[in-house]
Formats: C-alpha cells, sequence, structure tokens
C-alpha cells in the first residue's frame, strides 16, 4: 500500500474528528508516528498514544516526537495489555 493511500485514511480520521475538543487518540499499529503527527496538526488531542510492535518503527517515533502530548509504545495489541503504563 502507498504512502498516498496510508496518509488518506488519516486525513479522513482527522477530518472526522476536526470539531472535537480535547479529543484522546489511541493509534493501533501507528508505524513510525506519521500518521499521529498528522492527526496531532489537524485537530484539538488532548493526548495521542500510538501502539505498534515494530520496535523500530516505535524507536524512530520516540526519537522524532516534538510534541508533549504524544506518546509511543512498542507492544503487541493483539497480546499485550495496552491500557496498562502508557498514557491511555
Amino acid at each position: 500500500m502507498g504512502l498516498e493511500m496510508i496518509l488518506a485514511r488519516y486525513k479522513f480520521a482527522a477530518h472526522m474528528m476536526k470539531n472535537k475538543t480535547r479529543i484522546r487518540v489511541l493509534d493501533l499499529g501507528c508505524n513510525d508516528g506519521l500518521g499521529c503527527a498528522l492527526i496531532n496538526q489537524q485537530c484539538d488531542c488532548e493526548q495521542i498514544t500510538g501502539v505498534d510492535f515494530d520496535e523500530e518503527a516505535i524507536a524512530w517515533a520516540k526519537s522524532n516526537n516534538l510534541a508533549n502530548n504524544m506518546t509511543f509504545m512498542r507492544k503487541d495489541f493483539l497480546t499485550d495489555d495496552i491500557f496498562s503504563g502508557g498514557g491511555v
């Protein structure tokens, strides 16, 4: 799947949330966090939590995260408890 299609999904989600205030977003399968950043730029987000099992992608997301309201964690959301210890 191309980058354009992936970003189009995040743009659609941001459009659906644009009139909401102080939202909390959970992005399962966030990869490198670029979609989280896009939503954060376009929406009034209180907290964004990105979850992915790819260690390198989460490391990149954490090292390039410039927003205080975004958290990234390496977990497998199919088997791990994502709601314990991590900003959700």
